[in-house]
């Protein structure tokens, strides 16, 4: 389901630590090649963060050889998701990162952030090469307490679509409880879809505009975020 909620919070820890957040969503892009252009074309990073999945993992490792390409070792390319995570060593060996985050990165990715490249091996849930030799620190571990994570940076995605996608806009509110909330997508003034998120919960429902409105007229929604 798009927008990605792990994005969303991983963007949050990071933001709160101080440094500064962009979200660049390849999977809506309609010419991926020409949108990664411009946004770099528009934007300086000194480090590029890519999840994935093991169906896009060549089409990871071509955008992967295509940053190098680009930027050598002047950007950090870091890589984190589901397969990375299963498999580090293999896709460490396979696809030209400096860095992979295995498992929660919540806490690692800011703390990654923070670090010079001789104090990677302090930060548990990563893993890199040194000298040929594949180094992987100790795990992460599960969050125990989600209610200590940040509110997710949601903004970002509205911030991606504004400046690549103008054609569409997004519009947050929020139920009375002040914890759940749903976005409104138009295009053109006309509305697409509803998408809801709920508290305690990793669940996103989406809704055509034909099935929303009596979820949208029980909800009491507040007017505005």
């Amino acid at each position: 389901v798009i927008p990605l909620y792990s994005i969303a919070l991983l963007a949050a820890e990071v933001r709160s630590k101080g440094f500064k957040v962009q979200i660049l969503n390849l999977a809506i892009a309609k010419d991926p090649i020409r949108e990664l252009d411009d946004f770099f074309t528009r934007n300086h990073a000194r480090v590029i963060g890519i999840t994935f999945t093991t169906p896009l993992y060549r089409e990871v490792a071509w955008l992967v050889q295509a940053l190098r390409s680009k930027f050598g070792d002047m950007v950090l390319l870091i890589g984190g998701g589901v397969h990375p995570t299963s498999l580090p060593e293999e896709t460490l060996q396979e696809i030209d990162f400096d860095a992979l985050l295995v498992g929660e990165a919540d806490y690692s990715l800011p703390d990654f952030l923070g670090k010079e490249r001789s104090e990677w091996s302090d930060i548990p849930g990563i893993v890199f090469r040194e000298e040929g030799v594949t180094v992987r620190t100790e795990s992460q571990g599960f969050i125990t307490n989600l209610d200590e994570l940040p509110f997710p940076a949601w903004d970002l995605f509205n911030q991606h679509i504004a400046e690549n996608h103008p054609e569409f806009s997004t519009e947050w509110r929020y139920y009375n409880d002040g914890k759940s909330w749903l976005c409104k997508v138009t295009k053109k003034k006309k509305t697409i879809c509803w998408v809801s998120v709920f508290p305690g919960k990793f669940k996103t429902g989406f809704y055509m505009t034909d099935k929303a409105k009596a979820l949208i007229i029980s909800s009491k929604l507040r007017k505005k975020y």
